[in-house]
């Protein structure tokens, strides 16, 4: 289970606030709802309501803008307006499933989830998938969700939960990321459904964040990898010390600098993966990339402590 801790929501809300301070588009007021869903603060849904009102009108009106602007009302708990919307996307699906535009077909499957077409969400991912196999999106996860969720099968359901949580690990995915339904969302609505499906015996509430977590420590003379906000930062430690992890932050300790490097090398060639691969990759580069990172992971083992 991927847990956030306090700490951490809570120097996330800090910055969207001061981002929020330098204006109020829709984006910067759903990045402080989303903070404060997560920290089940009361004013949360006001946000998520002066979002919707601050959202652009579109000329025209498409899947994904129904879509976002429905999670938003969802997250706000306005579940009428959230259906509303929903129903609205619903309508422009048949001209997608026409043109097989994958990039729409994705938003058609998370609107077929959120109004309860299971059968026709986890339809379209296989088709979409033959389509192009090479296609990654968020919405894989949706249609594997559905299915679990129309054949009330609680493995899938934790599989695909911790899918996504791995995909947020890897992809360092903002808590208050702008726009939705985004990884965040649907981990949430993944942990749900599992809560539902073992009618509450499922592995906890993880919108309760965390208020103590164990540190990372380490000895004098060790190398220190800080993983943070998308940057690294190494040292070596004069004295023993240790330091919180989190969702965001990641602790590694090691015995010798060649190997702290190595493993810095192998955090920015997955980040690079994760982020910027493309269909132009052909299979050799591909394999070749791949012997590299096997290469950096034997000489990155790090000590375990």
């Amino acid at each position: 289970m991927l847990q956030i801790a306090e700490w951490e929501i809570k120097a996330q809300l800090a910055k969207a606030q001061l981002w929020l301070a330098e204006g109020t588009d829709w984006g910067r007021l759903q990045a402080v709802g989303r903070c404060l869903h997560w920290l089940q603060d009361e004013t949360a849904p006001q946000y998520f309501y002066r979002a919707v009102q601050a959202y652009p009108t579109p000329l025209r009106w498409t899947i994904r803008d129904y879509l976002t602007v429905g999670n938003l009302y969802r997250l706000a708990g306005a579940h009428n307006q959230a259906h509303t919307h929903f129903t609205h996307a619903y309508h422009q699906i048949p001209p997608i499933l026409e043109s097989e535009d994958l990039y729409d077909m994705q938003f058609a499957i998370m609107c077929y989830y959120f109004l309860g077409y299971d059968l026709e969400a986890s339809t379209l991912t296989q088709r979409m998938q033959i389509i192009n196999s090479q296609f990654e999106t968020l919405a894989l996860h949706v249609g594997r969700l559905a299915h679990a969720r129309q054949t009330h099968d609680v493995t899938e359901a934790q599989s695909v939960a911790k899918a996504i949580a791995t995909d947020i690990r890897t992809t360092r995915a903002w808590l208050a990321s702008n726009g939705g339904p985004d990884l965040w969302d649907w981990y949430e609505l993944a942990y749900q459904l599992v809560e539902e499906l073992t009618e509450g015996n499922g592995n906890g509430d993880i919108t309760s964040p965390l208020t103590a977590m164990s540190p990372v420590t380490w000895q004098a003379e060790q190398w220190v990898v800080i993983e943070e906000n998308g940057g690294y930062q190494l040292f070596q430690a004069d004295t023993a010390g240790d330091m919180v992890e989190g969702v965001f932050r990641r602790v590694h300790v090691f015995d010798t600098e060649a190997r702290a490097n190595a493993h810095i090398t192998l955090l920015q060639v997955n980040y690079h993966m994760a982020h910027e691969l493309d269909d132009e990759w052909n299979p050799a580069e591909m394999e070749q990339l791949q012997r590299e990172i096997d290469a950096l992971k034997q000489r990155s083992h790090k000590k375990e402590l």
